[in-house]
């Protein structure tokens, strides 16, 4: 190719980029991000910030969901990074702005990093731009895909890195099993970035790769065996996160949610949409959609180019793991990591194929048209190249245009200090000693309300339906909170936000201050993160399996000073998979009942109902860190902390380390003598962890080095 199309290409690129950016200023100008996630992202990335900024490298959100370890989310990469900046510009206070910031240049560097992933795929220049161009004209009916809806509406801001950086790393796997290549430790970079900031994006790579794999049976095992490599390669620079996940994979979530996201949609509902439009042209004239049918009616012809049968087999593959649960039934589990994905995910797959098809497609048109019009007879004057011109500058115009437009329209922001919503977020965070309620409930469920305003408040919420959803067992019990007063005191809930007066019959809630439709509410009673329970009995299985009996048993139980441990002993509940509890007492079984109130009276029938005589004199909390003073009565009363319970919590009473026992609904309780006490909770992350993170770092930093001086003596 010449100069000039070299030229045309990098202008097309780069008018697309910055009509990406012009029509994104708005948004990084403006106030909080419409995106549901996206409020949760920027509080996990503003408590990184305030962590890195303390010299803290131990990291625990108690933003939502009484706390869990951001470690152990599915995506941690996208947080670090924009926390470690937030840290380096000033603090928490820059978060939101950072991430804003980064969702516009994600977004407006799309076209650039789909470009030269397209090369790593072996795709022509004019191929990859226009599969550059492609990448930010998506628009999709659900919302979850490679298209700016997913960003501005879904608000999967971890997606949004994983998706600017899926070509590159499947493309430069694909160069390096394709023989085009000879360096492993690129690809395995590139994976591992996208591992990171998503893993499910991460899965898909590995997936694309596998069909290269299997696609050619002649050198099978070789290639087999150079992907083995790439992918150790990975696991080494991600062993920080994905060790640690394995190894404390019991006190994560499962399921939370039975929907068509989670399960898939039937097979005639995707045709349709496929067909109809609504999976690439959705509310417009389906002309993407007409390029990716075309391109694969013409794939199907040239079957004998590598890339086209590649696609075409990726895509038949991506296609039956969209179909998800509602097609395959139980069977889907089956696939490696499939137990709890959410299908809708693999619209990502589907939009990557079908682009590469719709570019090879227009590509190949554009070339025949060329090809035409050098044969017929025209003016001289009229080359074939100024005869294409015409038309592609007419729609690159038109092109450009609707990127402008779905920029400045989909990526929204709305004012905070309009009604009342920034003078409640002050108003919540007067008193910072316990949790506040945002709730269906109480008309407060959209993610500002239970994710940003605990971030402008600087006080925790109960619960979040999006970042840290899977990541703790307390998940199931803060979803199910029921409003009765000692479900307040049991989880720390001192104040409720609501639209409008609280309508909630039992409710011990007083309204205390009201802003516009905004009204918080507050509760009379006084207590705190600690209290003192006894545990006399223990809840038999597996915690994620049996909540539903801890959900039943523990606010009646609670009321009587009783909480269930988690594990086995003579004292013990069973339930049963058909819904019945038993009641064992020294080892033999006394109760068989499907009412919990029924095996509630039986406990208190055997350990009595007393008033708790230990007390909690005063608390403290910081970061990661729970502190009391208490005067402890002992006689089975035991310090309860009303926070997600981990592994890597460590407890210790007058400077001496004592066990946690895992209590139910998902807390911590620890054993103390009659007398004054002063006790200490701290979250930390293991050592080994550390020093993984350290060794990749290392390797990055000396492959880097390496590559550096081998560019600079070539």
């Amino acid at each position: 190719m010449d100069g000039s199309r070299r030229i045309a290409i990098a202008i097309a690129i780069a008018a697309a980029c910055g009509a990406a950016l012009l029509g994104s200023l708005g948004f990084v100008a403006g106030g909080a991000p419409f995106g549901a996630d996206a409020s949760a992202h920027i509080a996990e990335a503003a408590r990184v910030a305030e962590l890195i900024s303390d010299a803290r490298t131990d990291f625990w959100f108690d933003g939502t969901n009484l706390g869990y370890p951001l470690f152990l989310a599915h995506a941690p990469g996208a947080t670090l990074i924009t926390g470690t900046f937030a840290a380096a510009a000033g603090g928490p206070g820059s978060a939101m702005f950072l991430v804003k910031l980064s969702v516009v240049l994600l977004w407006a560097v799309m076209p650039v990093a789909w470009y030269f992933g397209g090369r790593r795929l072996g795709m022509s220049q004019l191929e990859a731009a226009i599969f550059g161009l492609l990448s930010i004209a998506v628009r999709d009916r659900i919302g979850i895909g490679v298209s700016l809806a997913s960003i501005a509406e879904s608000g999967l801001y971890a997606q949004a890195w994983g998706m600017a950086l899926l070509p590159l790393a499947i493309g430069s796997v694909h160069r390096y099993l394709s023989g085009r290549a000879d360096e492993r430790r690129g690809p395995a970079l590139w994976i591992a970035g996208v591992v990171l900031c998503h893993a499910f994006t991460g899965y898909y790579v590995a997936l694309a790769a596998a069909v290269v794999v299997l696609l050619w049976r002649d050198g099978i095992r070789r290639r087999a065996g150079q992907l083995a490599g790439v992918l150790g390669i990975v696991l080494a620079l991600v062993a920080f996160w994905w060790i640690p996940m394995a190894l404390q994979a019991d006190y994560r979530a499962g399921p939370t949610w039975d929907s068509e996201l989670f399960n898939g949609y039937p097979a005639a509902q995707l045709v349709k949409w496929l067909m109809g439009g609504e999976l690439f042209d959705h509310g417009r004239f389906p002309w993407l959609t007409i390029a990716v049918i075309a391109g694969a009616v013409v794939s199907i012809r040239n079957w004998a180019r590598p890339l086209d049968r590649w696609t075409l087999c990726l895509l038949g593959v991506t296609f039956a793991l969209f179909l998800g649960r509602a097609t395959w039934g139980v069977g889907y589990a089956l696939v490696p990591f499939h137990g709890d994905v959410d299908v809708a995910r693999y619209l990502i797959g589907v939009h990557f194929c079908g682009l590469i098809l719709a570019a090879l497609a227009i590509a190949r048109g554009i070339r025949f048209a060329a090809e035409q019009i050098e044969r017929a007879k025209l003016p001289p004057w009229l080359t074939a190249e100024r005869a294409i011109a015409a038309p592609l500058v007419i729609a690159g115009a038109l092109y450009l245009l609707s990127v402008y437009r779905a920029s400045d329209e989909q990526l929204r922001t709305f004012d905070l200090a309009g009604d009342g919503f920034l003078e409640t977020a002050q108003r919540l965070s007067r008193d910072r000693s316990g949790r506040f309620a945002a709730h269906p409930k109480l008309s407060t469920a959209p993610p500002v309300y239970l994710d940003l305003m605990p971030y402008l408040a600087a006080r925790p919420a109960l619960l979040s339906y999006a970042r840290g959803r899977r990541d703790t067992l307390s998940q199931y019990y803060v979803d199910n909170f029921d409003f009765a007063a000692s479900s307040f005191r049991l989880y720390n809930v001192r104040a409720a936000v609501s639209r409008g007066p609280v309508n909630i019959e039992g409710a011990p809630l007083r309204e205390a201050w009201a802003a516009g439709p905004h009204r918080v509410s507050e509760i009379d009673s006084r207590f705190g993160y600690f209290d003192f329970v006894r545990t006399p009995v223990s809840l038999a299985g597996d915690p994620w399996t049996v909540r539903w009996a801890a959900g039943d048993l523990v606010r009646p139980l609670f009321e009587i000073g009783v909480l269930p441990r988690f594990g086995g002993g003579k004292q013990r509940i069973a339930a049963r998979d058909d819904g019945v509890l038993e009641l064992y007492l020294d080892g033999d079984r006394v109760l068989e009942t499907s009412t919990p109130a029924e095996l509630v009276s039986a406990i208190e029938a055997k350990f009595g109902r007393r008033a708790i005589a230990s007390r909690v004199l005063q608390t403290w909390t910081a970061p990661n860190e729970f502190r009391a003073t208490v005067h402890a009565r002992g006689k089975g009363e035991r310090l309860l902390l009303k926070a997600s319970y981990h592994p890597y919590w460590h407890a210790s009473v007058d400077g001496e380390a004592v066990d946690i026992d895992h209590v139910a609904p998902n807390l911590m309780a620890v054993d103390l003598t009659a007398g004054a006490h002063e006790v200490r909770f701290r979250y930390k992350n293991p050592v080994y962890q550390k020093l993984l993170f350290l060794a990749a770092l290392l390797g990055v930093l000396l492959w880097g080095t390496g590559l550096y001086r081998r560019l600079r003596r070539s």
